[in-house]
């Protein structure tokens, strides 16, 4: 009996050590939790607590970059080793961005690519994840400074599937412009605008709210029976801002801010800001036209021209006029050249449908000079006196005179000639 029990125990006591060496095995290492169950084709982690100091440690060691980063993020500049431990991935939250990251056959990893200042109050990182072994992508992530995570948003992609679309950021202060090609029968190109908030999460902004954005202009303060923005071309927008100074009643007094834009990218190429350049108190105005290329000053000149049409509103005393400012581009800024100048007038006194006017129009063509870079302006101006009877006009004259402007490249601008 002693023998047999002695076999016995020896025997359980095999068996026990064979336990322990096979849990042992089911062990990972590399600082990832302990793998527990398969459970519908996800692989779920043991409890993982959230550590400030482990988050702290992470950002620090992400390298700084200063903005303006444009992100190109593809698989031709990026080195596929050196992914983050499960650890680190569970302290930086994503599987709040990514709720597959740990299915089965999904294969995600990811790498820290860098940190960016946006506001005071967030922590900003890049990160590059691959999903899969055909998709790559660069996401922008905001946490609170405990580290808590806000949101995100995708600032770059690449695949190797198709290879059909490439995504593409600039970031520039607050506001990220995403870029997306896409190569089908044709190369396509469009430009999304997207605003860091205070708060840390992502909004979208459309072209028009992206420039006052960037002006820092306040939408409630834009007047908008003015506001212009006009698509010129495939890559070129004219935009006209008449932001509002002062207001009260119906006197207000309009600060000018005229941009030729990028229509692909909302880059501002050209610009021209004037504090304080229309108001309308007893004079008041209709409208403010703008339009691209309406003279040609000299050789491959670009110009802005801006009518501002005038009127008061009185039957005693009518007054009716368009005015011209010409604004010519050079480099980043778009220069007048000629400032209020009279195209078209009416105005004079009439008393129970009886009275005198006076209307004048000027034509403006443009002359190329041989002894000037700029050329010289004509114009051609026709007067009309005007009786007017019982309300009826009748032309008691007309006269009609042309006269040239030139440029002054002292003053810069074209000798206005009074008539």
């Amino acid at each position: 009996m002693n023998l047999e029990k002695t076999y016995t125990l020896f025997i359980c006591c095999l068996l026990v050590f064979a336990c322990k060496k096979d849990n042992k095995n089911l062990s990972i290492t590399n600082e990832a939790p302990v793998i527990q169950e398969k459970i519908k084709d996800t692989i779920v982690m043991d409890s993982f607590v959230f550590n400030t100091t482990d988050f702290n440690k992470i950002i620090k060691s992400i390298p700084l970059k200063n903005k303006p980063v444009i992100d190109t993020t593809s698989y031709n500049s990026t080195n596929p080793t050196k992914f983050l431990t499960k650890h680190a991935i569970e302290t930086l939250q994503l599987t709040k961005i990514y709720p597959n990251f740990y299915k089965v056959d999904y294969n995600y990893k990811a790498k820290t690519s860098y940190k960016i200042k946006t506001q005071d109050a967030l922590i900003t990182i890049a990160l590059t994840i691959h999903k899969g072994d055909n998709e790559l992508e660069s996401i922008l992530i905001n946490y609170s400074l405990d580290g808590n995570y806000i949101d995100h948003l995708v600032v770059a992609y690449d695949d190797l599937v198709e290879g059909y679309v490439r995504t593409t950021s600039k970031i520039e202060g607050d506001i990220i412009y995403k870029t997306n090609k896409t190569f089908f029968e044709t190369e396509d190109e469009e430009t999304w605008f997207w605003q860091i908030n205070a708060e840390g999460t992502f909004t979208q902004l459309d072209f028009e709210d992206m420039l006052l954005h960037k002006l820092n202009i306040h939408p409630e303060n834009v007047y908008r029976d003015f506001f212009t923005l006009k698509h010129i071309s495939e890559t070129k927008t004219l935009v006209v801002i008449p932001k509002i100074a002062k207001k009260e009643h119906e006197e207000y007094t309009l600060d000018a801010y005229v941009l030729l834009a990028n229509a692909i990218t909302g880059a501002i190429e050209a610009s021209y800001v004037e504090k304080a350049l229309w108001s309308a108190d007893a004079i008041k105005i209709s409208s403010i036209e703008a339009t691209y290329n309406p003279y040609k000053i000299y050789e491959n000149s670009e110009t802005v021209g801006l009518k501002v049409f005038y009127f008061n509103g009185n039957p005693v005393n009518p007054y009716n006029s368009v005015k011209l400012t010409l604004l010519e581009q050079k480099e980043t800024k778009l220069n007048p050249v000629l400032i209020d100048f009279e195209l078209y007038y009416k105005g004079g006194e009439i008393d129970n449908g009886d009275g005198v006017l006076t209307e004048t129009e000027k034509k403006i063509t443009t002359k190329e000079r041989e002894s000037s870079t700029y050329y010289s302006i004509e114009v051609v101006s026709k007067t009309q006196d005007i009786r007017l009877e019982n309300n009826h006009e009748i032309i008691s004259g007309t006269t009609e005179i042309t006269e040239q402007l030139t440029y002054n490249s002292t003053t810069k601008l074209y000798n206005i000639i009074n008539y």
